[in-house]
């Protein structure tokens, strides 16, 4: 499964996040509020302290220690590093799971989130190590219907975090204490129990905020001289202590509640919808995930298959370049030569300069990174490239951008067709809807018709809940029509009042 990955400007130091999991089967399990830290090569690191709430359907309680985690650029796992002096058991916890997705809800709020797939990788403070629930992935992998190369994936996981940490290998020692110390000092909990940063370091430390311009190569600081506990010899597979992290522990209750609350809608019945971003199939010749994250540009996983028209090959497009002075107001386009698509007034602006909201301004960054990625002045667009995304996210933002701006004009270029689509975006209240029809009879992974981007900013796909449902309603026919009315329900909560779902 590909990850759901960021940009550098969307994983700033200090950004709230949201940890999500769930069983492979959908049930909810462990969720709690974090800080971003930072990313190094080896992932994503982030915080939580002392007083921050974890919870769990049947289980909730307070943290008493500082702690990080790490969710890997690639891999099926999430490893966690408690700090000494409370009462969890173990030093290091990582977790085998689907690879974890991020993305951003429209809150504001940044969410990771990933099914855990049972097997747990441990090491006591005391220095034991040992691989733990290996029956209860035995029963799940069954029960769920573990696909086998899931089950390859999670065993082959198992293993290689097994010997990593008999070896003390890293990420998980003089690194993750670089990270924890980094944690201790700049992170605590809020009264609500979420993990905030403290601005102001204690003036006896000599720790310094990530620069804002450089989030993706922050270091953490070096790591201070500790100790390193003997590691016992491994005396089982299974852990028999009795004894429970419950920061990171999953269990296997049975549970009646929702995957998210309710939603009201003012022309239908409340609908739960799991808002969380998904982990999708690629197609085989694509390489999403080729370029390594060190090198600083903005890496983009498939987002599901488009169905977008592709103008490539359409006689009679007027591709000649658009003098931005020919334009009053806003023009939003990537062919600027800048990080930032927008002009105003013939002038290259920042997305701040026109009181563009910090999400919004994000999105428009990374569609810039699209292009710049994917597109060739001489050659066209990357044959691998997916035209239609960048086409519907670009369409998309359009319509963002006049609703923050509101009685400013709006114009949209999408670069590669030059003049010929230069379109003046309507206020919400003038736009005909773009339409979205469930059919089975569509090829691809999903029954859809039409250019999708949700709510969140996601294109080509639903989240993992609706995208399952969508894929199993295909595959049987699509006869059954109480499940495509609730689909289409579903579809239409997600992408918003800019669609009709037909």
């Amino acid at each position: 499964m590909e990850a759901g990955t960021l940009s550098p400007a969307e994983l700033p130091f200090g950004a709230r996040v949201r940890a999500v999991f769930t069983k492979y089967d959908g049930r909810p399990h462990w969720e709690y509020d974090l800080v971003v830290l930072g990313v190094d090569e080896y992932g994503v690191w982030v915080g939580g302290a002392p007083g921050g709430h974890i919870a769990r359907p049947g289980l909730e309680f307070t943290s008493d220690a500082y702690w990080v985690s790490l969710y890997p650029h690639e891999g099926m796992w999430v490893a966690t590093i408690n700090d000494t002096g409370g009462t969890f058991s173990s030093r290091v916890y990582v977790d085998v799971t689907t690879q974890a997705s991020w993305w951003h809800r429209p809150d504001g709020v940044l969410q990771v989130s990933a099914a855990d797939l049972d097997l747990d990788v441990i090491r006591r403070f005391t220095g034991e190590v040992f691989v733990d629930d290996e029956d209860e992935f035995e029963d799940h992998r069954r029960q769920m219907g573990y696909p086998a190369d899931l089950v390859e994936g999670a065993r082959n996981t198992a293993t290689m975090l097994y010997d990593r940490l008999r070896s003390r290998g890293e990420p998980f020692e003089e690194v993750a204490e670089s990270w924890v110390s980094f944690c201790r000092e700049r992170v605590s909990s809020d009264e609500a129990g979420r993990a905030v940063v403290d601005r102001e370091p204690d003036a006896d430390v000599a720790v310094e905020d990530p620069p804002e311009d450089a989030s993706w190569t922050f270091e953490a600081p070096e790591p201070a001289e500790q100790a390193a506990p003997p590691v016992a010899e491994h005396p089982a597979e299974v852990d028999d202590t009795g004894e429970e992290d419950l920061l990171a522990v999953w269990a296997d209750e049975n549970r009646d509640r929702p995957l998210v609350p309710e939603v009201e809608a003012d022309d239908g019945p409340a609908v739960e919808i799991e808002r969380e971003d998904d982990d999708l199939p690629v197609e085989d010749d694509v390489e999403w995930n080729s370029a390594p994250y060190a090198s600083g540009e903005a890496d983009y996983p498939h987002s599901g298959p488009s169905v977008a028209r592709d103008f490539a090959d359409v006689e009679g497009i007027d591709t000649s370049p658009v003098d931005p002075s020919e334009i009053t107001g806003l023009l939003v386009t990537t062919e600027t030569g800048r990080e930032s698509p927008l002009w105003f007034d013939g002038r290259s602006v920042d997305p701040e300069e026109v009181d563009i909201t910090g999400e919004l301004a994000d999105h428009l960054r990374d569609w810039t990174d699209r292009w710049n990625r994917d597109f060739d002045p001489v050659r066209g667009w990357h044959p691998r490239a997916v035209i239609g995304d960048y086409e519907a996210l670009g369409r998309w933002l359009g319509r963002r951008v006049k609703d923050e701006v509101g009685g400013l004009t709006v114009t949209l270029q999408l670069a590669h067709l030059g003049r010929s689509s230069l379109t003046e975006i309507p206020a919400a209240d003038e736009r005909d809807p773009e339409i979205v029809e469930l059919d089975p009879r569509v090829d691809g992974d999903l029954p859809v018709r039409g250019d999708i981007v949700t709510l969140a900013g996601t294109v080509g796909c639903f989240s993992s809940e609706v995208n399952t449902r969508l894929s199993a309603w295909a595959e049987s026919g699509g006869g059954d029509e109480v499940e495509a009315e609730e689909l289409r329900w579903f579809m239409g909560s997600e992408l918003g009042p800019d669609y009709r779902v037909l």
